[in-house]
């Protein structure tokens, strides 16, 4: 409750909301802009004050997808945070950001003369892209020339920058030629601010945070190019809620992507002569369930989606389910070419399910979801299938699925 208190001035000028909710919150704000840390710093020379200033701040802000930014806080229990980068698409990168409160969606706008926040959003537990959102943020995070002296104004803060060249150390390494920036916010009464530090080729390595006599600190702990993990952290988004769960990794080879299963489901893998199907099975008490699945399914190369289309066409005929082509209809998928709902009776219980037709690269595939009939499980099932499809990666290109 100290901690608490002493933020209280510079949370009131955030919404009225439950005071957790109110820090978390504020460090999500703090970590748009950069990485809590401890650091030692080297006094700056005359030189290092004098050198040509840095016109292009891209080098200060990394944008690869798949880089991933591991920080260790200390003083308070949100200052834990990782950030990793999502989607890249031209010059606007999407990046989310956790730190055991709640997940932050972003979109930046890396340009040489500037790296601009464009777009934010709260309690984004999806994986999806933000890109075709509109811009709702317009702050300036860095901009050129980087040199002592320099500064510019946002809606929420001012920044300038204080040091050029300085060496830090942090939990991942030292770091030299790095760009000091201090933040006075302009929503405190507190006069609260707090410095960043960015290296070369790495981006933030390190902010602290000051208010009255408070202290909160972050250190890049890691930094790399991150491979898929066998398993992780995920979320389900049941009636508007996140709930968590572990999430395992399922490889495509030869097929090039990956994607990860809830673990309360089972994984399969079928190969016949048309092709090469992926099923995710529910379970009920532990016992696998052949109603509830999720398949995806690869057609043979040379299989055009014309073909696949009229195959798909046949075995849903064939089966006696009622079906409905989407075809003159908006679509629930950008990627998809074609989409088919239908609904059948079973053991006198009525089940529902979709069909999206697609293509990656000349590979035609497509996407099954059978649901059960009871309305609680099926809302279950449904945020399952949506995890499987919005977690789908191609490895060849390293492009989300749900991201065309």
């Amino acid at each position: 409750m100290n901690q608490l208190n002493r933020f209280r001035a510079f949370l009131t000028a955030l919404p009225r909301m439950p005071i957790r909710t109110q820090i978390i919150l504020f460090l999500l704000i703090l970590t748009l802009f950069g990485v809590i840390a401890g650091c030692r710093q080297q006094a700056v020379s005359p030189q290092q004050q004098a050198q040509t200033p840095i016109t292009d701040v891209t080098r200060y802000f990394p944008t690869e997808p798949n880089l991933t930014w591991v920080y260790a806080g200390e003083g308070n229990e949100f200052a834990d945070f990782t950030r990793r980068v999502l989607f890249r698409q031209g010059n606007l990168v999407q990046m989310s950001e956790t730190n055991g409160g709640t997940q932050l969606g972003m979109i930046f706008q890396a340009m040489p003369e500037a790296v601009t926040l464009t777009h934010s959003r709260e309690e984004w537990y999806s994986n999806n892209s933000l890109f075709q959102e509109a811009a709702n943020q317009n702050q300036i995070i860095l901009k050129a020339p980087l040199e002592v002296g320099a500064s510019w104004k946002n809606s929420t803060d001012q920044r300038e920058v204080v040091a050029v060249g300085e060496t830090v150390e942090v939990p991942a390494g030292s770091y030299v030629n790095t760009i000091k920036i201090k933040v006075t916010s302009a929503q405190s009464q507190s006069g609260s601010y707090w410095f960043e530090y960015y290296a070369p080729d790495t981006g933030l390595i390190f902010r602290e945070f000051f208010a009255d006599n408070s202290r909160i600190s972050s250190k890049l702990k890691n930094f790399a190019k991150s491979a898929a993990p066998d398993y992780k952290e995920g979320f389900l988004i049941m009636k508007g809620t996140p709930q968590s769960l572990q999430l395992n990794l399922v490889r495509g080879e030869p097929y090039p992507f990956y994607t990860y299963s809830p673990s309360d489901m089972v994984t399969q893998r079928i190969s016949a002569d048309d092709g090469t199907s992926f099923r995710f099975l529910g379970q009920s008490g532990g016992v696998q369930r052949e109603d509830v699945y999720v398949t995806l399914f690869f057609c043979q190369p040379g299989v055009t989606p014309e073909q696949a289309a009229q195959t798909i066409d046949t075995l849903l005929s064939q089966s006696g389910w009622r079906t409905r082509d989407r075809k003159n209809q908006p679509k629930q998928f950008n990627w998809s070419i074609r989409e088919w709902t239908f609904e059948h009776r079973l053991n006198s219980k009525r089940y529902s399910g979709q069909v999206y037709l697609a293509q990656h690269q000349g590979q035609t595939f497509y996407i099954m979801t059978h649901l059960p009939p009871e309305s609680s499980s099926n809302a279950a099932y449904k945020a399952r299938a949506d995890v499987i499809i919005d977690e789908l990666i191609w490895t060849d290109d390293n492009t989300r699925l749900n991201q065309k």
